[in-house]
């Protein structure tokens, strides 16, 4: 078909158009006022790896949520588990319980008590179809769904900055559960650093008052021998014997303290897995399900590693520590027994320094309050809503409209059948034109 036969047939249902597409854009608009708007609401929040501060040693790779960065991380890993977390379940749930969205609201308007009452219907049927019964419904349970289906977490790019959104009917609400969703965020992430800080601080507290009495001990011991005996040094030679026993020694006592440490963390991640001893499981606490459990959960694997790791370390610095210790058993008795005085003493000092140390970094990381997650950008109350934008609205319904008469003025004029031109009737009949009357105005 031509384009001057396409304008045609335009100009010639042009009426039937404007209507179609006047009447179309009038009743969406219309339409964008019946209903329901959604607000949305956002917040930023900051994920920021950290390193841990230390007294010993270099520092070690940057952390993240506990979670160790090496140095070539996949940044989708991070952004997945923060995601997870914060639209888990456990957060859901307790944004529905802090804002208290499991109480049903009162609707006064006729049209919204009708609108409820027939989806509440539908959704009967659908689910008696489905499941061949309807069971009483869990305003809370069906309140934290909700939560969980509107909530979004997206990552700006290339940043370790996480936008939190949410859809709601009120403004109020859209921003009072970004807000609550960003809070529980933090205070789970501040609450379990600070469990693990606490396990650890109160296990290395008591290493001190041990270590502590130990090298007192020595000490008295090693100054009752000298006076006794009249002796005071050791031989040159013996000297750097007991000192690099002392050494292995002090290494295999942080291996194990660190060891006993990383136990006390499992212990600590057990218990809040709801997994008691033995892998017996438990009643898991409430705040812990969904997306934080499975965080939990590869902390868990992590520590269960490293002790793994330790127990084998510690094993060949003992088989280490008692080939040196053969060494020195041919001295002479005064000889061997100062030596293993002086062994046992530097052997204490060196492990109540490096436990002090410990408990010190301890206490500093279970006081801290933690740096690594913040909000930077709470939600506000917006006065827009998201939807439905009416400009939209209008210009879809122009669109479609406009197709919808295009396709309509098409139709009729393939089913028209009246012979308007005099080529036409020609084509149509096969027969020559033999006259024709001019048009007259009347």
């Amino acid at each position: 078909m031509e384009l001057l036969e396409l304008l045609k047939i335009i100009g010639k249902y042009r009426a039937i158009i404007m209507v179609l597409v006047a009447s179309s854009v009038l009743f969406t608009v219309a339409l964008t006022y019946v209903v329901e708007e959604r607000f949305e609401s956002s917040a930023l929040v900051l994920v920021r790896p950290q390193e841990r501060l230390s007294f010993s040693g270099p520092q070690g790779d940057k952390e993240t949520l506990d979670f160790p960065i090496p140095r070539v991380v996949p940044f989708e890993a991070m952004t997945k588990t923060v995601a997870e977390v914060i639209r888990s379940r456990t957060v859901a749930a307790e944004i529905v319980t802090r804002l208290g969205l499991d109480k049903p609201s009162v609707e006064t308007v006729w049209w919204k008590i009708w609108k409820r009452k027939i989806k509440g219907f539908f959704a009967d049927v659908w689910t008696y179809l489905k499941y061949g019964r309807v069971e009483p419904s869990d305003p809370r349970a069906e309140a934290t769904e909700l939560v969980q289906k509107l909530i979004t977490v997206e990552p700006t790019k290339d940043t370790y900055v996480f936008e939190i959104k949410f859809l709601a009917k009120l403004p109020e609400v859209a921003a009072a559960v970004v807000n609550t969703a960003a809070d529980v965020f933090v205070q789970y992430n501040l609450d379990m650093s600070h469990k693990e800080s606490g396990a650890t601080r109160e296990f290395i507290e008591a290493q001190v008052q041990t270590s502590a009495a130990a090298v007192a001990a020595a000490r008295a011991a090693l100054k009752k021998y000298q006076e006794s005996h009249a002796i005071v040094e050791l031989d040159k030679e013996v000297e750097n014997s007991v000192n690099a026993v002392a050494a292995l020694a002090l290494e295999r006592d942080k291996v194990e303290r660190d060891a006993a440490s990383t136990k006390a963390r499992v212990e600590a991640l057990s218990r809040q897995l709801g997994i008691g001893a033995g892998g017996a499981k438990k009643d898991a606490p409430r705040l812990l399900a969904g997306g934080l459990r499975d965080a939990v959960m590869a902390k868990l694997v992590v520590a269960q590693s490293e002790l793994e790791s330790y127990g084998a370390a510690s094993l060949r610095l003992h088989s280490t520590i008692s080939q040196q210790r053969e060494q020195l058993e041919g001295l002479p008795e005064q000889q061997l027994e100062l030596s293993r005085l002086k062994l046992d003493l530097a052997v204490g000092e060196d492990t109540y320094r490096f436990v002090r140390k410990a408990y010190d970094q301890a206490r500093i990381r279970e006081a801290e309050q933690t740096r690594e997650i913040r909000v930077i950008a709470p939600a506000i109350v917006e006065t827009y809503p998201v939807r439905p934008v009416k400009v939209y609205y209008a210009g879809v319904a122009l669109a479609l409209s406009l197709v919808v008469g295009l396709i309509l003025a098409l139709f009729f004029e393939y089913l028209n059948f009246t012979l308007e031109t005099t080529s036409g009737a020609q084509e149509a009949l096969q027969l020559p034109l033999l006259a024709s009357f001019p048009h007259i105005d009347a």
